[in-house]
């Protein structure tokens, strides 16, 4: 009997289709999801943002904010523009991408909740029953097909 043995370097390749999701994650989804809270929607599927509360609003129509051009509407998480430019993308090593938020104001608006009543507005799903929106979802699994066939092409 004759034979013999065909080896490829799976690690290789799924690491390729790793680092291009990834890439795609950041040019494609990131400004999605930025997108998507400057028109005051959360990306978080089954979430809204709560409106401001009346001491902060009072504060924006007396102009205090004024240099940022803050409005009252939408609820948008924007006064200097920081923590939306601050969600980054990190490759997993066994698969898949890590979003996350680098501002330290990120955690209280997302998890803790901001302002003296803790008001939480998600930026991200956190927590295990939470996901993005569907067109956001529709979106990141399009990224990831993309990133296969380019490596199943070469």
């Amino acid at each position: 009997m004759a034979k013999t043995f065909l080896e490829f370097d799976a690690g290789e390749f799924f690491s390729k289709i790793n680092k291009d999701f990834a890439k795609r994650v950041k040019k494609e989804i990131i400004p999605q999801i930025v997108d998507t809270i400057k028109k005051g929607r959360s990306p978080v599927r089954g979430q809204n943002f709560p409106s401001y509360s009346d001491g902060y609003t009072k504060q924006i129509q007396r102009g205090r904010y004024s240099q940022y051009g803050k409005k009252t509407r939408p609820i948008n998480l924007t006064l200097s523009g920081k923590m939306l430019r601050a969600f980054k993308v990190r490759p997993l090593l066994r698969g898949g991408v890590t979003i996350y938020n680098s501002n330290r104001l990120a955690k209280y608006h997302n998890d803790e909740g901001a302002g003296r009543g803790r008001v939480i507005r998600k930026m991200l799903p956190t927590s295990g029953s939470e996901k993005f929106k569907t067109n956001i979802q529709k979106n990141i699994n399009l990224q990831l097909e993309k990133a296969i066939a380019k490596q199943i092409r070469k």
